[in-house]
C-alpha cells in the first residue's frame, strides 16, 4: 500500500498536468487515495499505474515535452524567417518605388516651374524671393515629399492593385501638404496673394496624383 502511493504520487508528478501543462505540480501521498475525499477509485487507479515502470513513465513525459518543444522553435524560427523576408521584401520595394517616382516628379515639377508658371511666381511673390535659390532646403523639400508620397499612397495603392487610389490619395495627400504651406502663408505673411494660395493648392493635388498614377503604371507594367 505505502509503495502504491508513493508511486501514484511520482505519477501526479510526471503526468498531473493543472493549470500549466508544462510545470506540472506534485500532490502529496495524502492527496492520493488517503484523502477522505479520494475514495476506492482512486486508489485503484494508483495501483494500476503501480505496474508501469517508472522510468518508462517519466522516459514518455520527457519525449512528449521535448517533441512539443521542438515543434515550437521551429515555429519560432519560420515565423522569424517570414518576418525578416517580409521586411526585406517592403525595403526592396521602397526603394523601387521611389527610384520610380523621383524622375517622374522633378521632371513633371520642372515643366511648371520652367515654362508653365515661369513668370507667375515671380509676378506674384517677387518682393519675398531671394535671389538665390536655397538648393539644400529646396532638394530636402523633394526628398522628403517623395518618400511620404511612396509610403502613403504609391505602396498602399500597389497593395490594393488600384490606380484610382493613387490618383485620388495622391491628389489628396498633394493638397494637404502644399496647403500646410500657402495656408501659413495666407495667415501670417503680410500681402501674401490669395491667388497663389489657390494656384499652388491645385498644382501640388496635380503634381502628386500625376506622379503617383505614373509610379503606379510604370511598376505595374514593367515590374508588375
Amino acid at each position: 500500500m505505502a509503495g502504491s502511493t508513493a508511486l501514484c504520487a511520482e505519477s501526479h508528478f510526471q503526468f498531473g498536468f493543472h493549470a500549466d501543462p508544462f510545470r506540472p505540480q506534485k500532490q502529496s501521498a495524502g492527496q492520493c487515495g488517503h484523502s477522505p475525499s479520494g475514495g476506492l477509485a482512486h486508489l485503484g487507479t494508483c495501483r494500476r499505474l503501480a505496474r508501469v515502470p517508472g522510468f518508462a513513465l517519466g522516459g514518455l513525459c520527457q519525449y512528449s515535452l521535448s517533441f512539443v518543444g521542438h515543434i515550437c522553435h521551429r515555429l519560432a524560427i519560420d515565423h522569424h524567417l517570414s518576418q525578416r523576408l517580409k521586411t526585406e521584401s517592403r525595403k526592396s520595394m521602397f526603394i523601387k518605388l521611389y527610384c520610380i517616382a523621383l524622375p517622374v516628379f522633378l521632371a513633371t515639377d520642372m515643366l511648371w516651374l520652367g515654362l508653365v508658371a515661369k513668370n507667375f511666381y515671380r509676378n506674384q511673390i517677387g518682393f519675398l524671393m531671394k535671389s538665390e535659390i536655397n538648393w539644400t532646403a529646396a532638394i530636402s523639400f523633394y526628398l522628403l515629399f517623395i518618400a511620404g508620397l511612396v509610403v502613403f499612397v504609391i505602396t498602399p495603392a500597389i497593395e490594393k492593385n488600384s490606380w484610382r487610389h493613387a490618383l485620388w490619395f495622391g491628389a489628396l495627400f498633394g493638397l494637404i501638404t502644399y496647403a500646410t504651406y500657402d495656408l501659413t502663408n495666407l495667415a501670417t505673411l503680410k500681402d501674401w496673394p490669395l491667388l497663389v494660395t489657390v494656384v499652388d493648392l491645385a498644382w501640388g493635388a496635380t503634381l502628386a496624383a500625376c506622379v503617383s498614377t505614373a509610379t503606379y503604371f510604370i511598376q505595374h507594367n514593367r515590374f508588375g
